[in-house]
């Protein structure tokens, strides 16, 4: 597992229903390394979510994310 990607998230949008189940899935705001968690990646997969954090911080000026609880994403989404 790699993590390829970093970006701040300004804005979540209203869900959609998922056209191939027919079902509105819930949606999480979590840490990476809560993420790497919650996805099951292991250690591994923790460490890289922290380093991308690490970089995204150092080369982009990206906040690094503060403990706190996982949260659910209203279904209306939710802007900062």
């Amino acid at each position: 597992m790699r993590l390829r990607w970093a970006a701040p998230i300004t804005a979540v949008g209203p869900s959609a229903i998922d056209p191939a189940s027919g079902r509105r899935y819930a949606r999480l705001l979590a840490t990476p390394e809560q993420a790497a968690a919650l996805l099951g990646w292991g250690d591994q997969g923790c460490q890289q979510a922290a380093q991308a954090a690490r970089l995204a911080h150092e080369q982009w000026g990206i906040p690094l994310a503060a403990p706190s609880p996982i949260t659910d994403i209203p279904a209306e989404g939710i802007g900062w």
